[in-house]
């Protein structure tokens, strides 16, 4: 659904290794570039989320590993935490470090850690958290990670989120990170640029035509589109207006619902339309897309830990049941006839 969601899974599917290959040592030379991380990893489950770098690192937790050989692990819904392992053998480096990418947008937390000196170091990432505030501004959650060029670099990771649990990672020097980078940029740009040709052209003969159902059509997209790039990772761009509590995108999502409901109605009063596909339609759009919409949003919003403010989730509902009475108020169709004679 999500263009740069879609690239990224492209690229990792591209430079993802055989699943088959031995789990242990991830070894990076000059030449690579760019490899997937997670078939070299290990994994470890945290559904307290109580445990901390040290125990995962020199606890008694440092030895529950499971290898991962997976290049795309998705782990489904989790109220726990889940932390990777991956040691980083760099022969000959071309540079003194390497950039470590999550390569899914939608993650609310994200943590790395490395040792340095007698501790460890760390940066933090997730999807609401300012540019500005990134080790990296990209909308995928990028480290830039310190490596030794004569040994090895153990690097962890720590997942948390009540969204999917989707998380291939990739490692790259600086030079193939920042191709990749450009590549991913233009790949979306394209995408988002035909949607707003589209969008545009439609508004054009709105205002040449009046027609409603084709402002309704403009909104829908707009909308859908808007909260579409804030999922893709660009929500943090918006600087601190990203931490706000507020679920922007989930608002923008159900305005979308909002328009495309009034844009089936108003498109299917034209007299080409059979009112067998009225009804169909009708059922499609304000009863079984409201219901979708409105599992997911509360499954978001009354979950543990819960973003949202109080009563945005009933805002959303009295959205979809306004859009729903909306609906069948356009569409009711007319009496038929009377073929009683007139006395």
């Amino acid at each position: 659904m999500r263009a740069l969601i879609g690239a990224a899974a492209l690229f990792c599917l591209w430079a993802c290794d055989d699943a088959s290959a031995p789990t242990g040592m991830l070894v990076l030379s000059a030449k690579d570039g760019l490899l997937d991380v997670t078939p070299y990893a290990g994994l470890l489950a945290d559904p307290e989320r109580a445990l901390s770098i040290e125990d995962v690192a020199d606890g008694s937790a440092s030895s529950a590993f499971e290898p991962l050989l997976d290049c795309m692990p998705n782990l489904g819904q989790s109220a726990g935490a889940y932390w990777v392992k991956v040691r980083l053998h760099t022969p000959e480096a071309p540079s003194p470090f390497v950039f470590f990418s999550v390569d899914w947008p939608r993650l609310e937390d994200v943590r790395i850690y490395w040792r340095e000196g007698s501790g460890f170091a760390s940066y933090t990432s997730g999807w609401r958290m300012p540019f500005q505030d990134r080790a990296v501004a990209s909308p995928m959650h990028a480290f830039r990670v310190p490596v030794d060029p004569k040994g090895s670099t153990e690097v962890w990771v720590r997942v948390q989120s009540r969204s999917e649990l989707i998380f291939p990672m990739s490692v790259a020097w600086p030079e193939r990170f920042s191709e990749r980078s450009r590549q991913m940029g233009l790949f979306s740009g394209l995408i988002w640029g035909m949607i707003a040709a589209l969008t545009f052209f439609n508004l054009l003969v709105y205002l040449r035509l009046r027609r409603a159902y084709q402002l309704h059509y403009v909104l829908c997209v707009a909308t859908f589109t808007a909260s579409w790039a804030l999922n893709g990772g660009y929500y943090g761009a918006f600087g601190r207006m990203s931490t706000s509590s507020i679920p922007i995108p989930e608002l923008l999502i159900s305005a979308s619902i909002f328009f495309r409901i009034w844009f089936t109605r108003e498109f299917l009063k034209l007299a080409s339309v059979a009112p067998r596909w009225n009804v169909a339609l009708s059922i499609t759009q304000w009863i079984f897309v409201p219901l979708a919409v409105l599992f997911g949003v509360g499954a978001t919003f009354l979950g543990d830990d819960s973003p949202g403010l109080p009563g945005v989730d009933t805002l959303i509902f009295l959205m979809l049941v306004l859009a729903g009475i909306r609906a069948a108020r356009v569409g009711r169709p007319a009496r038929r006839p009377s073929l009683r004679r007139r006395r």
